[in-house]
């Protein structure tokens, strides 16, 4: 890509994100609150996906690039794996107590990885970073915020009812050289561009058991 295209792309995007900014009506000294019209953040929305556009556009994958892709897939491999092994043992502890049989019918569990840009060294500084010039810190901290009003699921999710069974899951030495999931998931986001996925450092994982019965009052007439 010659240096002219590069600056074009970088004006724009420089651009877009003071638009992201001024459309959020957000002061980037505080944390991003998230207190948005639907007016606002369908325009957000748009604005977020061109942003997408540009840094994609604008990525050439340097070796210190590469080697963090690779640093980044290893880790949530084995995240997920973990996360798969702690789901079937608290499935299986369920199963095993003697009051919940009542619970059954409605019983969901549910397991989520996701960003977490609130977590301790949430965003990772690069080299490439004077390359692209992008508020990649503000940029993942109003992302992280909106997930859930932008149908991002995290980068890895499950659920099913207690009658399902939990998927097993084992990595192989040979999967840690091709994207995994968790991976494959962030970089096909509608938001997230290949650089914002790379500055991510911190993930959070979440596992919940979500049940419901019903019962009634029995009484006695006098």
């Amino acid at each position: 890509m010659s240096e002219r295209k590069i600056q074009y792309l970088r004006q724009h995007l420089l651009k877009c994100e003071e638009r992201i900014i001024e459309v959020a009506n957000w002061d980037t000294n505080y944390f991003y609150d998230g207190l948005l019209t639907d007016r606002q953040r369908n325009m957000l929305i748009k604005l977020l996906e061109k942003r997408r556009r540009y840094l994609n556009q604008m990525y050439i994958g340097t070796n210190g690039e590469q080697e963090r892709l690779g640093e980044l897939n290893i880790s949530l491999c084995n995240a997920t794996q973990q996360m798969y092994m702690d789901l079937r043992n608290i499935h299986e502890q369920r199963k095993h107590i003697s009051t919940m049989p009542q619970y059954d019918s409605d019983t969901w569990l549910l397991v989520k990885m996701s960003y977490n840009y609130y977590g301790d060294h949430s965003v990772r500084s690069m080299p490439e970073d004077g390359y692209y010039s992008s508020r990649f810190d503000s940029m993942l901290n109003l992302l992280c915020v909106e997930e859930k009003n932008i149908t991002y699921k995290g980068c890895r999710w499950f659920t099913a009812q207690l009658a399902d069974p939990i998927p097993s899951l084992h990595i192989e030495k040979e999967d840690y050289l091709r994207p995994c999931n968790a991976l494959t998931d962030m970089l096909n986001n509608h938001l997230y561009s290949i650089p914002d996925v790379l500055r991510m450092n911190c993930f959070r994982i979440e596992l919940k058991i979500e049940q419901s019965m019903n019962f009634n009052i029995c009484y006695r007439r006098t």
